[in-house]
């Protein structure tokens, strides 16, 4: 508490350090911690009227007391002062004039200094895009799909000769490009200002010959020339993403610890998929990473290009989303209208089977365990099996629309040497087969996505805090062993084939949690 003598009353917070200071007669008890912690900074003097406070540059204690006592009357008898330490809710010191319009331009002066001082970097997860819009020079992100896409497509006609052996260096080159205006002898002259970097540009190329993508298709197909759609984001990863002209490819943007994580194990997923022609590993096309300055600052974007699992030339009537959890995995009807996939609840609740032949089912399976033993060893978890089902008869009734038909008309060169997968056929589907061995109107496109989560530290964290809360079993953020496993007996045991008879109850005692959950409702 701070004392004034003559019947002169000031409240003042202190503990320690008193120090008496004296102002037009009147003597001030205070201490020096009150009166630094609790005054207005410099740079708010701004949201204060001239008039009644003016700083100098250099404050001594008396000096910051009287420019922040205020006088209430002026009567002969009684002087009473208060002492505007604190703030309103609007950000304004008490004592103050409480003009709105005052007040409004103090707060617009106080939030210009405060952007000021402040460095702001904007991340991929602000990057919203309504799914199925156009990129056009006056969307909000054309600017970053214009670097994007020109980066990318630069950088791809670099590299023109084709190595006839990928070396350990190629998995760590870094390709830098500067982009400008004026142009300069690493690049042409663009329409913004920006640095670019391609990872290992050399192994992604011989990646995407593997996977039957044509040089010449890739470029053309991102062309900003001819157009960008966006998709939208996708899950709590917040991560945007665009399909390329054709609809073939996605330009993904995801986070910096996935960026680390793919080029650390880049090597092994490279000779992996070498070793392995029927993978159905989401198969990567290109990691790039683009900086550009805007007026808030520095935005920095890793990006990943990739197949698009569901080709857009054909009507997918349902789509799932499967890891073998429960916690949290249900869409609502709300949600699928806008065209959200379902996941593990619904699959379970709509009773849908996976109809394989018996030739076709042990390939896949078999290929989906060596998969998973992957993923395991690189220590990677919380990825799915993404389901998309196209009823043949249902789609041909359907007319597709002038997009869909110009889409379907492009096509796409083969590359000579590439992989030829034995589980799928034409476009990339499976066919069902129903239990008598017949050919059903129903086709199968399925593959592992969203395959870079490694189980770090804070994976680590968020397992404990959620099994206090929820079943072991029934969370997705499990270590990497655990994961695998559930993933495969939940895959495996809703796989039914022509003579072969299913699993007995017991086994299945693991899936307990769903069929309690489907059975009561469910609140995810």
């Amino acid at each position: 508490m701070t004392s004034v003598e003559g019947n002169k009353l000031l409240q003042l917070p202190s503990e320690q350090n008193d120090k008496e200071i004296s102002i037009d007669n009147v003597t001030l008890k205070t201490t020096h911690t009150s009166i630094t912690t609790n005054t207005p900074r410099l740079h708010d003097t701004d949201a204060i009227p001239s008039s009644n406070l003016q700083l100098p540059t250099t404050l001594s204690h008396s000096e910051i007391l009287q420019s922040t006592i205020k006088p209430l009357s002026d009567d002969n008898d009684n002087f009473k002062t208060e002492l505007a330490l604190t703030k309103a809710d609007n950000g304004l010191p008490h004592g103050f004039s409480s003009d709105p319009r005052k007040k409004q331009r103090a707060s617009k002066t106080q939030s210009l200094i405060h952007a000021s001082r402040k460095k702001v970097k904007l991340k991929a997860d602000d990057l919203y895009n309504i799914p199925g819009q156009s990129i056009s020079e006056d969307h909000g992100s054309y600017a970053i799909v214009y670097d994007l896409v020109t980066g990318i497509r630069f950088s791809v006609s670099r590299c023109t000769k084709i190595q006839d052996q990928i070396t350990d260096q190629n998995f760590n080159e870094v390709v830098r490009m500067i982009f400008n205006r004026e142009g300069n002898n690493q690049a042409p002259p663009t329409k913004y200002e920006f640095k670019f970097k391609d990872y290992a540009p050399e192994v992604f190329r011989d990646l995407r010959r593997m996977f039957n993508v044509n040089q010449a298709d890739y470029l053309m197909s991102l062309n900003d020339e001819i157009g960008i759609r966006a998709v939208g984001s996708s899950g709590k990863s917040g991560s945007s993403f665009y399909y390329s002209n054709d609809r073939k490819f996605i330009i993904k943007t995801i986070h910096r610890s996935e960026h680390r994580h793919l080029r650390r194990v880049l090597k092994d997923y490279y000779y992996y998929v070498k070793k392995n022609p029927n993978t159905l590993l989401c198969q990567f096309y290109g990691l790039h990473r683009l900086k550009m300055s805007t007026r808030t600052g520095t935005v920095k974007v890793h990006v990943l290009v990739m197949n698009n699992l569901l080709p857009l030339t054909v009507n997918i009537s349902e789509c799932y989303d499967l890891k073998g959890s429960t916690q949290g995995r249900y869409t609502s009807k709300e949600k699928q209208q806008k065209g959200s996939c379902q996941k593990d609840l619904n699959f379970l609740e709509n009773h849908v089977k996976i109809h394989l032949s018996s030739e076709k089912r042990v390939k896949f399976e078999t290929q989906l365990k060596q998969d998973v033993a992957l993923l395991k060893r690189l220590n990677i978890m919380d990825y799915s099996l993404l389901l998309g089902l196209r009823h043949i008869n249902k789609n041909n009734n359907e007319v597709l629309d002038e997009e869909f038909k110009r889409v379907s008309q492009i096509v796409h060169k083969e590359v000579p040497g590439a992989h030829k997968s034995t589980i799928t056929d034409t476009d990339g589907g499976i066919l069902a087969v129903d239990p008598n061995g017949n050919d059903m109107d129903l086709i199968y496109y399925v593959g592992i996505i969203d395959c870079l989560t490694n189980y770090s530290t804070l994976k680590k964290l968020e397992t404990f805090f959620r099994t206090l809360k929820h079943r072991r079993e029934s969370i997705s953020a499990i270590p990497p062993i655990e994961y695998g496993d559930r993933f495969l007996r939940f895959i495996t045991s809703n796989i039914e084939s022509p003579g072969i008879m299913v699993p007995p109850k017991h086994h299945q005692g693991r899936f307990r949690a769903f069929k309690r959950i489907t059975a009561h409702g469910h609140t995810a």
